[in-house]
């Protein structure tokens, strides 16, 4: 029978117009140059450029209508600018943008780091570098956490994270957690503390669900509101999975970020280690169905013995010999609003599935409990199985089951695929609208999936779980036309309504942009199933050519627009309207108007992000000034590195 996994044991200037407010300076961000459609279309989204001159690899965030960047000392002003009045110019210093307004406040402190939770603004602060005891303890030898806010205009001091670990601060469903190190805490106590929105100055310290003892977890992932932690067994100096030692170092734990006073919870189960996937799909407030990976040899079990599940759980293709090595990673999913009631009688469920590199989730769809996904690569079986039938071991092939027992797995070696995982951080494997979607690799799978002949393209592919034993890829998109979608790129937009896929112009057959007639480019699409044929996946987008070569498009969805990078080269077309066709430019789209696409701004060539984008409030990017051949922070030269962004 499938193996139910038990009990959990007990117990991360443009010009410096000084208006000054509380913190710092309160000025208006300068207009620099508008937006216009390529060949010098109407003005479209307006960019504004920040006050000051930030660095390569400085920390910008963005999130619903605000923008924090860390402004450089040094290369603000002709000569520097002591922007935190500490007496020197080597300093960064946080600046925030209200990007509805446009008006920019300078903190005035030195910082390391900075986070949005919603309208909230917290950085954190080195005082030896800001030459101010925060926290008044005598001396200016710690990071800090301040706070900072519209409603709350000055600075406030609320905690003091733990550098010594990885991640000791993060952002969660609207609000901020940290990892501190007290003197001491009080079973139940732990060492994270949450800061929610309605008290965003008063941390409130967690407590671990077994009240006996205290914890000191570490950050993993945070997924639609549900925080994933890891437990240290040799920092806590206790078993916390059942198996028999206290050696492991990445026991799961779960905080529903939903509940300021949820506990954290142990699942009692090993990770493989940090940077091992998960993922929770949400049922509503409180309820997610969770999926994760668990290490055999942390976990001392073969967990894809086959005499532990039904008879039809192993591939008809497959080896009866079945795996009977601890070296494997094993999906496990759990439901968990009644686990965290009762893990007794809900406790974590045992796939068998080798779970490496991607884990996705599909919750309640069509009467079922929903779906459970990973990249399983063949050789990591220890009775090696060739899942896709191509005669080697190599391959990464997309595997699923109903999350419900019995676990009995989609077996059928027709439809097991050999993945392409290209670009975009989806790994070519995503959900959408209750379905599976995957970038299958002809070549990898030696198999013709679009029927031209060959076996060279990487091409998207999706199946319904509904289908169960009968389901089979899609790949012709429109009922035997011959749509086929050849991609390197794939990304799962915020909201999960669209997945941003670049298409290739070489699968397609023809030139899908209007600038030119090669078919050497991709443009972007943003792929949705359609509201007249639920087995219909369009891929809607711009007749424009995104990039060639290495350049990611970086595409991100935001109040109904995207907006995406291209090089004008690609698209034989001059978008900046500054001569020729050799700029790396910013376009946006709306998801109504495809023919609407506008330029924005022009960004700097290479490899660095193109857009930062999260919420609907707006976006932002940063450019050199030598890419504009303007000065956009007015201190005498076009060397800089500045932040610009626009309201939407």
């Amino acid at each position: 029978m499938p193996q139910r996994l038990g009990t959990p044991a007990p117990r991360r200037a443009l010009f410096l117009a000084l208006t000054l407010v509380a913190a710092g300076t309160l000025s208006s961000c300068s207009d620099l140059f508008g937006g216009s459609s390529g060949g010098g279309g109407a003005a479209f989204l307006v960019p504004r450029a920040s006050l000051y001159a930030t660095l390569d690899q400085a920390p910008l965030v963005q999130s619903g209508d605000f923008v924090v960047y860390l402004a450089s000392e040094a290369n603000s002003g002709a000569g520097g600018t002591d922007l935190n009045l500490d007496g020197d110019f080597a300093d960064l210093v946080a600046s925030v943008i209200f990007v509805p307004g446009g008006a920019e406040t300078l903190l005035r402190v030195a910082a390391v780091e900075a986070f949005i939770a919603g309208d909230q603004i917290y950085v954190l602060v080195d005082e030896d570098e800001d030459n101010k005891d925060w926290d008044g303890d005598g001396a200016q030898n710690d990071v800090v956490l301040l706070h900072w806010s519209l409603t709350l205009p000055f600075l406030k001091f609320v905690g003091l994270p733990n550098l010594a670990v990885d991640d000791p601060v993060f952002v969660a469903q609207g609000g901020l957690y940290y990892i501190d190190a007290p003197a001491a805490l009080t079973p139940p106590e732990t060492t994270l503390n949450f800061l929610p929105p309605q008290s965003p100055t008063t941390p409130i310290r967690l407590n671990d669900s077994d009240g006996a003892f205290t914890l000191d977890p570490r950050f993993h992932f945070t997924d639609e509101g549900l925080v994933f932690l890891r437990q240290d067994e040799t920092i806590e100096g206790r078993e916390l999975n059942n198996d028999g030692d206290q050696i492991d170092t990445a026991i799961l734990a779960l905080h529903d970020s939903s509940d300021p006073a949820a506990p954290i919870r142990n699942v009692g189960l090993a990770l493989p280690g940090p940077g091992s996937p998960v993922q929770a799909a949400s049922r509503g407030v409180g309820d997610w169905l969770v999926a994760f990976s668990v290490s055999e040899a942390n976990q001392g079990l073969n967990l894809n013995d086959l005499s532990l599940f039904d008879p039809a759980w192993n591939p008809p293709h497959c080896p009866a010999g079945g795996d009977l090595d601890l070296g494997d990673n094993i999906l496990v999913f759990l439901n968990f609003l009644p686990w965290s009631l009762n893990p007794v009688a809900d406790p974590p469920v045992n796939t068998g599935l080798v779970a490496n590199l991607r884990i996705v989730a599909i919750p309640d769809v069509g009467g079922s409990p929903g779906f459970v996904g990973t990249l399983s690569l063949e050789g990591s079986l220890g009775d090696p199985c060739n899942l896709n039938g191509d005669g080697d071991f190599n391959d990464f092939v997309f595997r699923w089951t109903e999350a419900q027992e019995p676990i009995l797995p989609f077996g059928v070696v027709d439809d097991m695929v050999a993945g392409a995982l290209p670009l975009g951080g989806a790994l070519g494997v995503a959900v959408l609208d209750g379905r599976f979607v995957i970038v299958a690799s002809e070549s990898a799978d030696e198999r013709d999936h679009d029927g031209d002949g060959l076996q060279t393209h990487d091409l998207v592919a999706w199946i319904d779980p509904l289908d169960g034993v009968t389901a089979s890829y899609t790949y012709d998109h429109s009922a035997g036309s011959g749509f086929y979608v050849g991609t390197d790129w794939m990304a799962e937009s915020e909201d999960g309504q669209r997945l941003l896929i670049s298409r290739q112009e070489d699968v397609a057959g023809f030139s899908l942009n209007t600038g030119d007639q090669d078919l050497d480019d991709t443009v972007p699409t943003f792929a949705v199933f359609s509201d007249d044929d639920p087995d219909d996946l369009d891929f809607p987008g711009p007749p424009v050519a995104i990039t060639e070569g290495t350049v990611t498009p970086d595409m991100a969805i935001t109040d109904g627009r995207v907006l995406f990078r291209i090089e004008e080269s690609a698209d034989s077309v001059n978008w900046d309207m500054l001569g020729g066709t050799n700029s790396t430019v910013l376009l946006a789209t709306p998801l109504d108007q495809l023919d609407q696409t506008k330029f924005v701004g022009i960004l700097s060539p290479g490899t660095e992000p193109g857009v930062f984008s999260q919420g609907d409030g707006g976006a932002a990017y940063v450019v050199r000034e030598n890419s504009v051949q303007k000065d956009l922070n007015f201190d005498g030269d076009q060397s800089d590195r500045i932040v610009m962004f626009f309201a939407l």
